[in-house]
């Protein structure tokens, strides 16, 4: 996907950091695993290990590299609108953001045990199995919330050591 000028005022940053989401519409729930690409205040364009659709609603959550308080673990949950999809590629919308703490993901914990779960390679989920509640991770709590962001909104974290 050919990346284009994010909305005025809008920096874009090249940033690669996992993520993992739930994509929904009316007919079908997607979940899984991808890397960001590329982040401003207002969207988001990354991979996805699943095809997803425009104009589908997502919780993505996106690991986050700095660590509260120098040792706390965080995530940005960001409420959004798949705007384009071309393959692997997608950009959406940003409408809401949370910062949350979370524990190590599964593929944190294969990586550093050296081992790999069928939970580590993604997959989809459709049908109404599928709870769309809440942040991506169980237990979560929340460090900061709000609109979409703005310079100068994000969390005071210290360097990740």
């Amino acid at each position: 996907m050919k990346p284009y000028n994010a909305q005025p005022g809008s920096i874009r940053f090249p940033v690669t950091l996992q993520l993992r989401y739930k994509a929904f519409s009316a007919d079908m729930a997607i979940l899984g695993t991808g890397q960001t690409k590329l982040m401003s205040s207002t969207e988001l364009i990354f991979t996805s290990d699943q095809p997803i659709e425009a104009g589908m609603q997502a919780e993505i959550c996106v690991a986050w590299p700095a660590l509260l308080d120098g040792r706390v673990r965080l995530q940005l949950i960001l409420k959004t609108t798949i705007v384009r999809s071309t393959g692997p590629v997608a950009a959406a919308r940003i409408t809401k953001y949370d910062y949350r703490t979370r524990g190590p993901w599964q593929t944190e914990l294969s990586a550093a045990s050296g081992r790999h779960s069928a939970a580590n390679r993604g997959g989809a989920t459709r049908g109404p199995r599928l709870s769309l509640t809440g942040p991506c991770l169980p237990n979560a709590k929340p460090a900061v919330s709000g609109e979409p962001l703005t310079a100068g909104r994000a969390p005071q974290l210290a360097a990740q050591r």
